[in-house]
């Protein structure tokens, strides 16, 4: 048997499925190569220039029309 020693523990684990927006905490997850299973997969993008909005400009996200999908997969983490 191989020599183990502990370097940490998890404390809490948590998952933000839409990139910039709040997050979940999990009691378990996958993980993938990519990541946590599902962890930022989607993201708002403007309708007009088609760009993923950011958190880091919250002014520039606006909904004129919140029927519209404003949602985009993000990367490869939705599974």
């Amino acid at each position: 048997m191989a020599d183990e020693s502990v370097v940490g523990s998890i404390v809490s684990l948590w998952r933000y499925p839409v990139k910039s927006m709040m997050g979940e905490e999990l009691n378990a997850t996958e993980v993938k190569e990519s990541g946590l299973l599902g962890d930022r997969a989607y993201a708002l993008v403007d309708a007009e220039t088609g760009k993923i909005v950011s958190a880091k400009l919250p002014c520039c996200a606006q909904f004129a029309n919140p029927g519209e999908n404003y949602l985009a997969r993000w990367g490869n983490r939705h599974g």
